[in-house]
């Protein structure tokens, strides 16, 4: 009979101890859940955007050269990516002869622990282009570009310890005027 009585004991003390780890696991996914959202909503808010913005606009507006604009820059978590929006570039006589309605990078975040910024893809919204021949019949275009391709050739000196790996880019519904 008394081990009968502590067998009785033993199961229920095991029940409470069930009871107590589901209660934990409960808690647990509940604050993972509420923790998972918070991070969701701070991401896609207005305010991680301005928080980002000096970090993806001064490379941007360093290689497009002065007078570049650069509309609101958003970030999401999932897929990771960043969204650069109504971006203006401009150039000599025309005001602005490049401009992108929304340009957006995808960020594989795995290969950062190996020193790679991995963009698995390039998404460029509506871009237009309008160029215009000089005296000699070169387009201000070319200019344009070799300008861009050196502002991005220049450093601060200090080599990047970050390689950059693009997959793929894709342009939808883009005008040009020549």
């Amino acid at each position: 009979r008394g081990f009968a009585g502590c067998a009785g004991v033993t199961e229920v003390a095991q029940r409470d101890k069930i009871s107590e780890m589901r209660k934990t696991l409960i808690i647990a996914a509940v604050a993972g859940t509420l923790l998972f959202s918070g991070l969701w909503a701070y991401i896609h808010s207005a305010d991680f955007g301005d928080r980002i913005r000096p970090f993806v606009e001064e490379p941007l507006l360093k290689a497009l050269g002065p007078g570049a604009r650069i509309g609101p820059i958003r970030a999401t978590l999932f897929p990771l990516s960043l969204e650069a929006r109504d971006i203006a570039v401009p150039f000599r006589a025309a005001t602005y002869p490049v401009g992108i309605r929304r340009i957006r990078l995808y960020l594989n975040p795995f290969p950062l622990l190996y020193k790679t910024i991995s963009i698995t893809s390039v998404n460029v919204l509506e871009p237009r282009i309008e160029a215009r021949r000089d005296a000699d019949g070169h387009f201000d275009l070319e200019d344009l570009a070799r300008d861009i391709i050196r502002n991005i050739g220049q450093t601060s000196g200090v080599p990047s310890a970050y390689t950059v790996k693009v997959g793929s880019v894709m342009i939808r519904n883009g005008t040009a005027r020549f």
